[in-house]
């Protein structure tokens, strides 16, 4: 038979072989493999990580969490998603850590905003003045954190918006004319540019585009990480139970202000409740077959903001819904959150502004905005009108949007996991000391032999110190009241006669002992270390000293008069406006030294 491959490997496939090359260690090892990053990961693997966090991490900030606890590393993994499908940003553009939701120093009250000819300044004025009072906001803008680094030749919304809130902060009790923004808003549709709200969500989104501008990105969970969604930005989960392939799936929605229905309820904690109950939905497209499906959706809030913007919604196309809704200073959202987050975010809010509408219509009538300032006093903003108001008042108020904010103890710096476990390891320690303790009491009492109990150091140094105490006590205790012989004492409830006469007897007394006379002539005396050496003369009532001459006594008074200062005729000259006054130059500044003088001598001396 003729020896070829082909020939071979007929002659095993006639045989009934393969001719697929079997895998060696060679060939397996010489073999490429690719892999791809996978969007779900196991759920069994997330829940051992919320349970346990690593304690060996080194210099891994990703272990830090705002809340003082030790975070999980499933909350900061880039990319990925959580149990819950989650995705967390593979990039965050401003970090949340430098957001200080309390005010950093505390201000005067700043100034108020003019009326625009175009009718537009009641609801611009309103949302400015809010923007102004949120602590998180305006320590944001003051710091200057995007002007430092901005790029924008041209006009950039952000710098202008920095640059009013430091204005308005410095011109306490005066007026601004915010003409930069009032050209920018006219620019919103007719008519829109009236409504408060639709001013509010074109700030937004010009401070978003702003800041894009300054570090850009394509993917939109990248662009959620500006330093306005971190303060303003929560995201809701959508749970969905689809009725045709009968499976559970979360979908995510951001937001920066959430939009309440008032129609059936009047307070702001039943708005929000019903916003969270569980509602049909006929179109929906389902997280798990991916179709558009009918089922049943609940939402929640899933990551809180630091500051939560809520919009009423009172303007229908009806017309007005003018109903009073009620409001709290303190909001708590805990029934509101997702149930697997909520030991996980911040729930507690604080109430910091509002603002109030009153007319017919959305596109007439007035806005005015409330807000606390940084001393923790509520202020009324009515275009140039500043007034201080009483709380009684503001809760009286018929609210449009109100603004909470999270109330966060100003952060001295971030733990690491290791840091934050070494309590909990310690409290373990001690547990264990104390359970090996009592383990061998046991053993010595099963044993029969008494168990001696150690004392320690600090517990005798006490009982010493209670001993000796004690015997003080007794010791005084012991010793006789000595009554005081001469002491005259006076009941309240004596009657008037006898309190009459222990005070003739004290008088009487006060004689026979002429102490006061004593004294008297000591004072009076003439001394050699005074430093008035005259006579001291004195004038009592008259008739009681007839030697005493009247002449002196005059002329004496007179002395005691000041003399009239003569007047200076220059000054005199200046005051009827004949003369100008000139100022004295000060020379003595042309001798000292500079600022380069100083630095020159102190580079030659450290040479």
């Amino acid at each position: 038979m003729p020896k070829g491959g082909k020939d071979d490997q007929t002659l095993k496939i006639l045989k009934g072989g393969s001719t697929h090359q079997r895998n060696t260690l060679e060939s397996l090892l010489n073999r490429s493999i690719k892999f791809r990053k996978s969007r779900y990961v196991d759920e069994k693997l997330e829940l051992f990580k919320k349970k346990y966090a690593p304690i060996n991490a080194v210099g891994d900030d990703r272990l830090n969490q705002s809340n003082g606890n030790a975070s999980t590393l499933l909350d900061t993994l880039a990319g990925t998603m959580d149990a819950n499908g989650f995705e967390h940003p593979g990039k965050i553009l401003f970090d949340k850590e430098k957001i200080n939701p309390n005010w950093s120093t505390i201000r005067p009250i700043g100034a108020g905003l003019s009326v625009d000819l175009a009718n537009t300044s009641s609801s611009l004025n309103s949302v400015l003045q809010i923007l102004t009072y949120t602590p998180a906001m305006s320590n944001y803008l003051l710091s200057r954190w995007h002007g430092n680094n901005c790029a924008v030749q041209d006009h950039c919304f952000v710098c202008t918006l920095e640059n009013h809130v430091s204005l308005c902060m410095k011109q306490a009790g005066g007026v601004i004319t915010p003409r930069q923004f009032i050209g920018k808003v006219k620019h919103i549709s007719k008519g829109s540019c009236l409504d408060a709200y639709i001013v509010w969500r074109y700030f937004m989104d010009q401070i978003q585009s702003g800041l894009l501008l300054e570090k850009g990105s394509k993917d939109e969970r990248i662009k959620q990480t500006t330093a306005l969604h971190q303060i303003f930005g929560g995201f809701v989960q959508n749970h969905f139970v689809c009725s045709g392939c009968q499976k559970a799936g979360n979908t995510y929605d951001a937001f920066l202000e959430l939009s309440l229905d008032i129609d059936a309820t009047n307070t702001v904690e039943k708005c929000l409740s019903q916003m969270t109950h569980e509602k049909l939905v006929k179109a929906f497209v389902c997280p798990s077959c991916e179709n558009t499906c009918s089922g049943k959706r609940t939402k929640t809030i899933y990551r809180t903001p630091t500051v939560l913007a809520l919009r009423l919604n009172r303007f229908q196309q009806n017309g007005k819904n003018d109903k009073m809704v009620r409001f709290e200073e303190t909001l708590n959202i805990k029934r509101y959150v997702s149930e697997s987050e909520r030991s996980m975010v911040e729930t507690q809010y604080h109430l910091y502004g509002l603002i109030t509408h009153e007319g017919a219509s959305s596109r007439s009538g007035q806005y005015t905005a409330y807000a606390k300032s940084s001393n923790g006093l509520w202020h009324c903003f009515e275009n140039e009108s500043v007034q201080q108001i009483s709380t009684k008042r503001l809760m009286a108020q018929n609210p449009y949007m109100l603004f909470y904010t999270v109330a966060v103890a100003k952060k001295t710096g971030a733990k690491s996991a290791t840091e934050v476990l070494k309590p909990a390891k310690a409290a373990v320690e001690k547990e264990k000391s104390v359970i090996e303790q009592q383990e061998e009491n046991e053993s010595m009492s099963e044993s029969g032999d008494e168990v001696v109990e150690p004392v320690s150091d600090e517990d005798t140094d006490d009982e010493e110190q209670k001993t000796k105490l004690d015997q003080i006590l007794k010791k005084a205790a012991a010793e006789p009241i000595a009554d005081n012989e001469k002491a005259v004492v006076v009941k309240h409830d004596e009657p008037m006669e006898s309190k009459w006469s222990k005070l003739e007897t004290l008088i009487e007394r006060e004689k026979d002992d002429n102490s006061s006379a004593q004294a008297k002539e000591i004072l009076l005396s003439k001394s050699d270390n005074v430093q008035f050496q005259d006579n001291i003369d004195r004038w009592e009532e008259e008739g009681n000293h007839p030697g005493i001459d009247e002449k002196q006594r005059q002329q004496a008074l007179k002395n005691t008069k000041s003399k009239r200062k003569r007047p200076n005729l220059y000054d005199v000259d200046y005051d009827r406006g004949k003369v100008k006054k000139v100022k004295k130059k000060s020379m003595d500044k042309f001798f000292q030294p500079n600022v380069f003088q100083i630095a020159a001598e102190s580079m030659q001396k450290k040479k």
